[in-house]
């Protein structure tokens, strides 16, 4: 994937995603190995997984996505 990404608000997340590089809006290359390695949105503060942008789905690579059957199932106020 070589394209510029934005995040679900609209704001450009990173000019480009190249496996293994990132380049940021600054025009730094960087590589991300990682699980671990995130993008964060300067504009709503998303939080995204890089390996889950690499995969081409926004929303899964969301950090701590919920999905809209986990936000309507009923919750009986115990911790997981």
């Amino acid at each position: 994937m070589s394209k510029q990404l934005r995040c679900l608000c609209g704001e450009v997340l990173l000019d480009r995603l190249d496996d293994p590089e990132v380049t940021t809006l600054d025009g730094e290359r960087m590589v991300f190995r990682r699980n671990t390695d995130f993008v964060l949105c300067f504009n709503c503060l998303r939080l995204y997984r890089v390996s889950g942008l690499r995969e081409g789905v926004l929303e899964s690579a969301l950090y701590g996505h919920v999905t809209p059957a986990e936000e309507e199932a009923p919750s009986d106020g115990q911790p997981e």
